[in-house]
């Protein structure tokens, strides 16, 4: 009978070892399950941000804007949105070699990074993104549009004054729809 005394003991202390790590297992568990679900929580916080939540005013801007046919939306490969807005026909005199001069049709789109706020910004700054094209562009002659590089160069010097006109918002791209010299 002792010796069941003696075992029982130890089986009660046992008992007592295991019993006194379930409770600290209960507050592990607590823990994982509060962490599982902040993270939870801020993966659908970040999800809202980045594909939705768009504001009654922006879808006013954007509905207004393609009807007008100025706006073009699409997604670029990182998920930001980009817009592309139309710009008006430009019709310039250039100077040509000979003294006489040249009629320059040209008709660009901005590519525009960003929201549809930033898109209705470059849409009321239209005038002076014009006014600095047309500056720029009376100052050409028509040897300097000649070639490929021409031509690179003129979207170049276009996008950088596009940038400044419309800082700071972001124009990603100045894209030739037409270009004619007579």
């Amino acid at each position: 009978m002792a010796e069941d005394e003696v075992l029982d003991e130890e089986f009660d202390e046992d008992d007592e070892e295991s019993s006194g790590g379930g409770g600290g297992g209960k507050k592990k568990l607590i823990i994982i399950i509060i962490v599982i679900i902040l993270l939870l929580g801020g993966l659908g916080v970040g999800a809202m941000l980045l594909f939705g939540g768009k504001s009654k005013k922006s879808e006013t801007i954007l509905s207004s804007a393609q009807k007008t046919g100025k706006l073009v939306n699409a997604e670029d490969q990182v998920g930001v949105n980009i817009f592309f807005f139309k710009m008006p026909k430009l019709m310039i005199n250039i100077r040509s070699n000979g003294g006489e001069s040249s009629l320059l049709g040209i008709a660009i789109t901005l590519e525009i990074k960003g929201g549809a706020q930033d898109f209705a910004t470059v849409q009321s700054l239209a005038p002076r993104l014009n006014n600095r094209f047309e500056v720029f562009l009376r100052q050409l002659r028509k040897s300097d549009l000649e070639g490929s590089s021409g031509l690179l160069r003129l979207r170049e010097e276009m996008l950088d004054r596009a940038n400044v006109a419309a800082s700071p918002i972001i124009i990603k791209d100045v894209l030739i729809r037409e270009f004619i010299i007579k």
